[in-house]
């Protein structure tokens, strides 16, 4: 497992590829060992995403009647929405780079957007906060969830841009394939699993 100053250095990296410079790529490490260190990432975003699903089960609680419940395993199924929804949207990265041409930068980008997500996930606690303290005010609930929206398709776009050698129409191509993937992953997964979409 990577320690905190070895994931501030790529984190570091991502700033650089946000901010336009490609001298990012050489804070990240696409080695055979960074990739699978990369996956460590979930490890970071855990406990915004612990914070995501509590507020999510509180607002699925103040939608249901009086004595509706959501124990553990409800906690359980958010879980497996988002290790599908990370996996089965990297599957369908990889699928579509693979056929526009673009292999050979499959492994830096799922590295890349592993990092990514640690800062995305933490940003998300704004989202989560309002789910938890205002369950019943849908909008600031929907105008936090905008506003994460927005800025993670940005940060996406900005760094798959820059792996993709800064080819517009191709890193837009991919980032609607992580939104389409997701948006199916996400209603498929929540139907097999009895969770509201």
């Amino acid at each position: 497992m990577p320690w905190f100053d070895e994931v501030g250095y790529y984190l570091y990296g991502i700033r650089l590829l946000l901010e336009g410079k490609l001298e990012g790529l050489k804070w990240l490490d696409f080695s055979d060992r960074g990739f699978w260190r990369s996956w460590w990432a979930p490890v970071f975003c855990l406990p915004p995403m612990l914070l995501n699903w509590a507020g999510v089960r509180i607002y699925y609680l103040s939608t249901m009647p009086d004595g509706a419940s959501a124990g553990p395993s409800f906690i359980v199924k958010l879980a497996v929405l988002d290790v599908s929804n990370w996996l089965l949207c990297y599957l369908a990265l990889a699928v579509v780079m693979t056929i526009a041409g673009f292999a050979a930068f499959v492994r830096p980008m799922i590295v890349a957007i592993n990092w990514l997500s640690v800062p995305l996930q933490w940003l998300g606690i704004l989202v989560s906060l309002a789910l938890i303290f205002a369950p019943g005010d849908t909008d600031v609930y929907f105008s936090a969830l905008l506003v994460l929206l927005l800025v993670s398709a940005g940060a996406y776009f900005l760094v798959i841009r820059q792996i993709a050698e800064r080819k517009t129409l191709p890193s837009l191509a991919f980032l609607l394939t992580l939104v389409v993937a997701n948006i199916w992953v996400t209603n498929v997964v929540s139907d097999v699993l009895g969770l509201p979409s």
